[in-house]
């Protein structure tokens, strides 16, 4: 409690001794039972002696049901009060805690960082403060009901040995016998429970790190068959819209943005997934631009940009930077020719220093050799231009309602789960056997009701005694048997779930419904939820057939309330996500603060709710405690009748009301686990709904036909948009064509298409309109796995998984040797790196790879593509990172690794495809043009002129 409020002590102390006065005043059932059964005993004396008098009778029955609804009430109220304050106090605390714990990761320094798993940190937040949760809220009322209803039958116990009860306190002390042993049972329960929680938590942490960071680079999985007004979200929150455009009209990308379909408004999608490579550069450039810094720090801030957007972006940036320090790293020489100093760099040291022409007069020098490696041969060719035809607007119209429709038909809604759950369990024989012995821990209260009805004729402990150890046995068998269930089904559920999620196509993760927080967080905490329900299930179904109706509405509207909540909850699970995945950039931007405010704002509404559900879930459980109580009463004033009519006789109406007494007692025992069922149903849909998700493009699936592969890659008249921005076109028309072994170069502005013909290729997304075929075999008709086992791909951004270098190296491969692992490290120029760590190809890169350079995990991300042998090589901005002299060795590794095979590359540094056989311009999601470098050069037209700016 510590930084509580004033108003959260003043909830937790009224929730404490009203729970505790909830629990004291439950014995006085049984001194009111007491009386009952004297007077129904008596009365059973005299009515078969025919000496009954019926009005002294019944007005005693009346006294006892009136002291039954009072007690009824006074549960109902003080219940009411205990259950809602500890709701209450809470969920304000696991408020407070949940917004604590992000500013305290926040301000971790990035050593700190490096050394945790950022799927482990987010599962923190939701199933951990789950776990907090039940232990502060309903399950303390439990206890200290509990704890009163000990100290209160204890004391009533005592109380009660005065006068003719002179023996009851002897029976008291008996009955305090079996409490040390209790004691001593619960203490070693609780070692052994805490000492499995935390092992269980460790294990659910690093599950949770592990699919956090494959769906976060779940195109990387599937590529290997592994399965913006946000602009100035972290700039000055002052800013006027006008210095926002202003800041993208000086990046260069404010032409792209207003040609969104929400304009600054559009949502981008995590990582923003929606946006291509020089997109996303250019937009992070505005936000550098928009801060106004004195200094200012660029790390490659050009090196996605093609050729025409950075030369523009670079005078931006030429202006921005005057009147500020600014520090450039930068292995496109050409964008710091400008430099006041030019620093170079070998094996951590200063060799060189000086500006451009100064470095250039250095004969034989290093800078003068870097320079010359990205020079750009010119020469005099022939060219041909291939302008792709326009496709009829009706057609494309066409085809985008027959994608909606398709998708519209593999969507499904959220179900009753509760046959699902069934489903499931059904799949593991111990549940049926944990069944069995869950009907005969039922059949324990009706029993027991039977033997103490025979009060009236004669008492005989040993039934009691059989009866005692009978229901411990079963009580043990079942509650075991269904635990171990439990757990397996949790597994199984997880994992159908994840396989599921693995299944999906890319225009599933580009839904913003379908972040990687949201995701991972419904791995995290709802199957623990429906896992609980599974104890809960069999006593529902076979112990309490039906409780009463208002229980009933209530749980539908709290399930009804639940649903909207965890769908005001996505929005701060996706920024608790972001801030933890994006930690660098939001200390480089110095907004903490901001993310976490903003934190604040987002879960401020789940938190009204949740405070209101509370409230309505404290009514249903004081209800059914009080339902026990105010039963007796009715029942009891109902048997009366009965007798007064002569249609029963005391005896009778005692044995039938104790039978019901204790049927009551089960319903009351259930209802403490009425806010997990709730929790459990809502969890439980969303689950299944997950499960029953089917995509267009299934990844998993062995499907389609194999046949041996060359590699030609052709795509005709083909139209694209992306499922999430269906109006905007990426591709219009597309041709392309490349033969096996050739090697083809894409080339471009950003946002041209380049990227989303690699995708195509890859079959993340199927065309609107046209065909893209392997071998003249339509994409579509070849089996996923097939196709990709049959590509590698290296993309311009490089995921690396929180794993040793040689298994990011043999990712996807079930067997790989030694040998051909550092043969592909050997090629992609990183084996002697390897060799120089301590642990060598055991060596654990952190998560995302943070532990290397960028031009490092580059390269184990071209080592991972040889290694596969494909027979299809993707490129897209693969030497991208790296300095210009790895480049160059790498560029050679590449040449040889291309040879024999089809090779599709993607490149803005125009130095690194000028050999390709084919260079294709593209523009408008077509192609402009076409040739070898000589012949583009000769023409002088678009890609001329590409060349001309990055040699300037």
């Amino acid at each position: 409690m510590r930084g509580a409020s004033f108003i959260d002590y003043a909830f937790l102390l009224t929730g404490i001794v009203f729970s505790i006065v909830n629990g004291a005043i439950l014995p006085f059932n049984s001194l009111i039972f007491r009386g009952m059964a004297d007077t129904l005993i008596a009365g059973e004396r005299n009515h078969s002696r025919n000496e009954l008098d019926i009005e002294v009778f019944s007005s005693n029955v009346l006294f006892y049901c009136g002291l039954y609804l009072g007690l009824g009430v006074a549960l109902l109220a003080v219940g009411y009060i205990a259950n809602a304050s500890l709701y209450t106090m809470c969920e304000r605390r696991i408020h407070i805690i949940r917004a604590k714990y992000l500013r305290a990761v926040m301000r971790q320094d990035m050593t700190w960082f490096d050394q945790q798993q950022t799927g482990a940190l987010t599962m923190k937040m939701s199933s951990g403060m789950e776990r907090i949760k039940d232990g502060i809220g309903d399950k303390l009322g439990l206890i200290l009901g509990a704890f009163g209803s000990f100290v209160g039958g204890n004391s009533l116990g005592f109380y009660l040995s005065r006068g003719n009860y002179h023996f009851s306190w002897r029976m008291t002390l008996v009955m305090l016998i079996t409490v040390p042993l209790l004691m001593g049972a619960t203490q070693v329960s609780g070692k052994l429970l805490s000492r499995a929680s935390k092992m269980e938590t460790y294990a659910y942490s690093s599950a949770a790190a592990l699919a956090n960071e494959v769906i976060a680079g779940i195109r990387t999985v599937m590529a290997f068959n592994a399965q913006p007004f946000e602009i100035h979200r972290m700039g000055d929150d002052s800013l006027s819209d006008a210095d926002v455009e202003e800041a993208c009209k000086v990046a260069n990308a404010l032409g792209f943005i207003r040609n969104l379909s929400e304009g600054f408004n559009t949502v981008i999608g995590e990582g923003a997934v929606q946006l291509s490579g020089g997109q996303k550069q250019r937009i992070a450039i505005a936000r550098a631009l928009v801060r106004n810094p004195q200094i200012l720090l660029l790390d490659e801030a050009t090196s996605a940009l093609d050729t025409e957007s950075e030369h523009a972006v670079q005078k931006a940036l030429d202006k921005a930077r005057e009147n500020r320090t600014t520090i450039c790293i930068a292995h496109r020489l050409s964008t710091i020719r400008d430099a006041d100093k030019i620093i170079v760099f070998d094996e951590g040291h200063v060799v060189e220093q000086g500006t451009h022409d100064e470095l250039m007069a250095v004969e034989g020098g290093v800078y003068q050799g870097m320079v010359k490696a990205q020079a750009i041969d010119k020469g005099e060719e022939d060219t041909t231009l291939d302008v792709g035809s326009e496709e009829d607007t009706h057609r494309v119209e066409m085809a985008r309602e027959s994608a909606r429709l398709r998708q519209s038909m593999i969507s499904t809604s959220t179900q009753e789960p509760d046959w699902e759950i069934e489903r499931l369990v059904h799949g593991f024989p111990m549940a049926g056997i944990a069944l069995i012995f869950t009907l005969l821990r039922g059949l324990t209260w009706p029993l027991f009701s039977i033997i103490y009805g025979k009060l009236f004729l004669i008492l005989n402990s040993i039934f009691f005694l059989l009866l005692a150890i009978g229901s411990g046995i079963t009580t043990f068998a079942s509650g075991s048997l269904f635990g171990i269930t439990g757990e397996k089904m949790a597994m199984r559920l997880r994992m159908d779930v994840f396989k599921n999620i693995m299944r999906q196509d890319a225009s599933y993760f580009d839904n913003p419904n379908h972040n990687t927080g949201n995701l991972t967080a419904h791995l995290a905490s709802d199957t623990p939820n429906v896992q609980a329900v599974r104890t809960f299930q069999p006593c529902r179904k076979f112990v309490i057939i039906m409780t009463f109706f208002a229980q009933s509405s209530v749980a539908q509207y709290l399930k009804f309330r639940g649903q909207r909540d965890m769908e005001s909850a996505v929005e701060a699970s996706q920024i608790v996500t972001e801030s933890i995945s994006n930690t660098r950039t939001i200390q480089a931007l110095c907004k903490e603060g901001y993310m976490y405010e903003a934190y604040c704002a987002a879960a401020q509404e789940p938190h009204k709710r949740a405070l209101v559900r509370g409230l309505w879930q404290a009514l249903s459980l004081a209800l059914s405690n009080s339902f026990v109580v105010v039963n007796f009463a009715i029942a009891y004033a109902f048997g009366l009748w009965l007798i007064r009519n002569e249609w029963s006789t005391p005896f009778i109406v005692f044995q039938v009301i104790e039978a019901l007494n204790m049927a009551s007692m089960s319903v009351m025992m259930a209802a403490s686990y009425f806010p997990e069922y709730i929790r459990a149903r809502i969890s439980a849909g969303v689950m299944f709904t997950m499960m029953r998700q089917r995509p267009k493009i299934d990844n998993m699936s062995h499907q389609g036909d194999k046949p041996a592969l060359k590699g030609d890659i052709a795509l005709r008249n083909v139209y694209f948009s992306y499922p999430v921005r269906r109006r905007q076109l990426v591709l219009q028309g597309m041709n392309l064509s490349v033969r096996h072994g050739q090697t083809v170069a894409l080339v471009g502005a950003s946002g041209c298409g380049k990227s989303t013909v690699i995708q195509l290729v890859e079959r993340y997304y199927d065309a609107l309109c046209g065909t893209v075929s392997i071998d003249t075999y339509d994409i579509r008709d070849l089996s996923i796995r097939y196709v990709r086992d049959n590509m590698a791909l290296v993309g311009q951004e490089p995921t690396l998984f929180n794993v040793t270098i040689r298994e990011n190296i043999m990712y996807g491969l079930d067997k790989c040797s030694q040998e051909e692992i550092e043969h592909a490290a050997r090629l992609a120029n990183i084996h002697d790196f390897i060799n120089s760590l301590p642990e060598r190809y055991n060596t654990v890169v952190g998560a995302k790879g943070a532990l290397l350079s960028g031009g490092q995990k580059q390269r184990i991300a071209i080592a991972r593509a040889i290694v596969r042998d494909p027979k299809i090589l993707l490129l897209d901005e693969a030497t991208s990172a790296l300095d210009t002299e790895s480049e160059k060795v790498v560029q050679e590794a590449l040449d040889r690794a291309r040879l024999g095979r089809t090779c599709l590359v993607i490149a803005h540094r125009l130095s690194t495809i000028q050999n390709a056989d084919n260079i294709v311009v593209c523009r408008d999601g077509r192609v402009a043009e076409h040739g070898t470098h000589q012949a583009l050069m000769a023409r002088k037209g678009i890609y001329y002129k590409l060349v001309e700016r990055q040699n300037r």
